[in-house]
């Protein structure tokens, strides 16, 4: 990705945290740049082109990164699950500004039926590294054979948006202790 285009992302990023969405007008985000308004359609045709990188760069990260593939053990595996967790909600948590614009993001999902099915594509995305994380608990004999991957995939992902949920509404939830209960009941 060129250095302009992700200027533009951080400048609608940074723009939908303070103003929201709808008020991260292309200019806006062509001044926050420092380029002309022109040039953002050199790079993006609209608006919504510029969120949808956006929330690949926010969201549609692979958290879950494939170093699980290097467990061997049932310890290291739910460790492996529990401190992803973990990490993920100490980043969350810390991060206001990433907060916002999360918010920001799941309302337009209410109003916005191409953002919602990008987050549709993006959970179905989260989903599928949990299978291939499951199928390796059961490749290494740390999981039955019968263990319900799809499902439990669907209820790690679920976990997450209540996570989420909680975290940015700003309820005052050991978000952590649920974690980490949640894994033990599940591996």
């Amino acid at each position: 990705m060129s250095d302009t285009r992700e200027r533009i992302i951080t400048a609608m990023f940074n723009l939908i945290a303070e103003l929201g969405y709808e008020k991260a007008s292309i200019g806006r985000i062509a001044e926050a740049v420092g380029i002309k308004k022109a040039s953002i359609y050199y790079y993006y045709k609209k608006k919504e082109e510029i969120l949808f990188d956006l929330i690949d760069d926010c969201i549609d990260s692979d958290e879950l990164d494939y170093t699980f593939y290097e467990t061997s053990n049932y310890e290291e595996y739910k460790m492996y699950l529990k401190d992803f967790g973990l990490v993920v909600i100490d980043e969350y948590t810390a991060n206001g500004t990433l907060r916002k614009v999360c918010g920001e993001i799941y309302l337009l999902c209410t109003r916005n039926e191409a953002v919602r099915e990008k987050m549709y594509s993006i959970e179905a995305n989260h989903r599928e590294l949990f299978e291939k994380y499951f199928k390796h608990g059961i490749n290494i004999k740390v999981l039955p054979a019968d263990y319900d991957i799809h499902n439990n995939s669907k209820l790690i992902t679920l976990i997450f948006a209540g996570i989420d949920s909680v975290i940015m509404s700003g309820q005052e939830f050991d978000t952590k202790t649920v974690w980490i209960n949640f894994v033990d009941k599940v591996i």
